[in-house]
């Protein structure tokens, strides 16, 4: 219960930093000044009616409203970037945001396309945890997920931004440019044997090798471009075993060079003398003769030995 005033508490107090908008929150509409007995009306955007935010954010605001001299009003909302937009806008004072996407707002990332920082924080109610539950007894790990289909809840709510951060970081999908999730499926998860090339968009060459290192280091890489500078940036950022530019497949037909991946894609190279060294294992051998043994080998060690040791190590 003391947390629960210590919020309204903070509600009150704080609640004037945390509207971005020009809304007025005095209960005044027309701005003149109030009587001093008039109550301040806030407006606290929660969450989906069916959802447990929109149910706690009630709570929140019914118990303000019975307690303090400060009305609060509690709205359905849609989701984490919907809320923080409607205090951009000056349609609500408060409102719940969970703190990942918070910093996407302010920093302007992810599916805001400019930064939103007109905003500061009442309070931290607690910390989530994010689980992904599956009726399939296959799936065992987040990488078994690859080729399913995966509820990742409404675009813009908190959830949908936790289900692209983690599935996002296993490879198994992004966000297009439209900012919908896109499930990259199996098929871009392994090795294609056969005549599918996927097709991925991007709007900036950072943007392409960005997505290139967020995945396993491929075994090859084709670069396609006359940019000498682009050319040097991709090669200097990207890690894979081998590759072309402006060609494919050719550099694994000549034996003067060695071809082979790196990590997950392979360890080593074969081809030529390559293939050779790599197949070749070199055996290390010390021939001790007996006509002589050292006594500063053996301890007990002394400043002779110590001496001795020194001289033979220059």
């Amino acid at each position: 219960m003391k947390k629960v005033f210590s919020l309204i508490l903070a509600l009150g107090l704080i609640a004037s930093l945390t509207a971005c908008g020009g809304g007025n929150a005095s209960g005044n509409e027309t701005g003149d000044s109030a009587p001093a007995a008039s109550t301040a009306k806030l407006r606290f955007v929660t969450g989906g009616e069916s959802g447990t935010y929109y149910a706690f954010g009630s709570v929140i605001a019914q118990h303000a409203t019975n307690n303090t001299d400060v009305s609060v009003t509690g709205l359905v909302g849609n989701g984490s970037k919907s809320n923080v937009e409607e205090l951009a806008d000056g349609n609500a004072e408060l409102a719940f945001c969970q703190s990942d996407v918070m910093a996407y707002a302010y920093n302007g990332t992810n599916l805001f396309e400019n930064p939103i920082d007109c905003f500061s924080t009442v309070a931290a109610l607690y910390m989530e945890d994010v689980q992904i539950v599956t009726t399939d007894p296959s799936i065992k790990t987040v990488a078994d997920l690859a080729g399913k289909n995966v509820s990742v809840g409404a675009a813009g709510s908190g959830v949908y931004f936790n289900a692209v951060d983690i599935l996002s970081a296993y490879g198994l999908g992004d966000l297009d440019a439209d900012g919908k999730f896109t499930k990259i499926n199996a098929i871009m998860g392994e090795e294609i044997f056969g005549p599918i090339l996927p097709i991925l968009t991007y709007e900036s060459l950072d943007e392409a090798i960005q997505t290139v290192e967020s995945h396993p280091h491929p075994l090859a890489l084709y670069f396609f471009s006359e940019d000498k500078a682009a050319q040097k940036k991709v090669l200097d950022r990207c890690h894979f075993g081998g590759g072309c530019i402006n060609d494919t497949i050719i550099h694994l037909a000549t034996s003067a060079m060695q071809f082979g991946g790196v990590g997950e894609s392979g360890m080593g190279g074969y081809h030529g003398q390559a293939g050779f060294d790599e197949f070749t294992h070199y055996r290390s051998i010390v021939d001790k003769k007996t006509w002589m043994d050292l006594p500063v080998r053996y301890q007990r060690y002394n400043k002779f030995k110590r001496k001795m040791l020194r001289m033979f190590l220059k």
